[in-house]
């Protein structure tokens, strides 16, 4: 992976505030693109979510399944990053949001290009 995890959790910060941009992102990443167990099942459950319910889960629900899901389990160095996460959808930069969809989007078509 390419990117710190600040980074990839800005991402999916954007990929659970933007669905058209999940939507048209989602083919190009993988669960295994993220460092942490976090960013890796927060993918995949935004995957699901979004296939089921045809929407972006809420913050609640987000918080519920964290609290509730036995597949997932928290090691204490993931911690940082769920206070992180949940901290960044009640106050978050948009121009930094913007930086992170332009740099992730420039990511993606280069390694597009690379597998042609």
């Amino acid at each position: 992976m390419e990117f710190s995890l600040s980074f990839q959790l800005r991402l999916l910060l954007l990929f659970y505030t933007d669905k058209e941009f999940f939507n048209l992102s989602k083919g190009l990443v993988k669960q295994e693109f993220f460092n942490s167990l976090f960013c890796q099942w927060l993918f995949k459950y935004l995957e699901i979510y979004v296939d089921l319910y045809k929407s972006l889960p809420t913050k609640i629900v987000v918080e519920q399944e964290l609290l509730s899901n036995k597949d997932f389990t928290e090691l204490p160095e993931e911690g940082a990053l769920i206070s992180e996460f949940l901290g960044l959808l009640k106050e978050h930069d948009r121009g930094e949001l913007s930086y992170v969809k332009d740099t992730f989007l420039k990511f993606a078509k280069s390694r597009s290009i690379r597998q042609v």
